[in-house]
């Protein structure tokens, strides 16, 4: 089947090829002919099937091994079932529009969070960045966190502004004596 999925002229056949071995990759009862049809997978949208799915967590692994397409990987990190899956999917993410849509989308709390502490610079954060994130992200601990760092900001603002508005005072008071 792994042959036939690479080198058959037919692309029907090639995706019934391709759609056989992923049914046996997803058998269970199993695992070592599942293990070796994963290995022959090398299609991405099927790749990332049995890796967002339930397999166990070797099938998952070597599907995920395989997986390059970026777009691929962001939809595993974004809607892995299991948690452990969707955490290494995103550890491998590079592309900065699949890192922000993990941020938004992903269906696991400490994914999205995770991803969210490799993307914004503590530093000089983006504070349009983070009000897109407070306002869109389907995790509310993510939304909290930059909301968190929004009002850091406007604080550490207000508190810069109040500083020059005293400098500012004393300025007038020392020219009026």
């Amino acid at each position: 089947l792994g042959r036939v999925t690479a080198s058959d002229s037919d692309s029907a056949v090639q995706d019934a090829a391709a759609d056989r071995l992923l049914a046996i990759a997803g058998d269970e009862a199993q695992p070592a002919a599942a293990a070796a049809a994963a290995g022959l997978l090398t299609d991405s949208r099927r790749l990332a099937v049995l890796a967002k799915g339930t397999a166990p967590d070797q099938i998952r692994e070597i599907a995920l091994s395989r997986l390059s397409d970026e777009r691929a990987l962001g939809g595993v990190a974004r809607h892995a079932k299991v948690e452990q899956t969707a955490l290494a999917a995103a550890a491998r993410l590079t592309s900065a529009d699949e890192l922000f849509d993990t941020i938004l989308n992903s269906d696991h709390k400490d994914v999205a969070l995770t991803v969210f502490d490799r993307v914004v610079n503590a530093d000089s954060p983006d504070t349009a960045q983070l009000k897109t994130i407070e306002a869109r992200t389907q995790q509310k601990a993510v939304a909290r966190r930059a909301r968190a760092i929004l009002q850091a900001i406007e604080d550490a603002e207000a508190a810069r502004r109040a500083a020059e508005e005293e400098l500012r005072k004393q300025e007038v008071l020392l020219c009026e004596i």
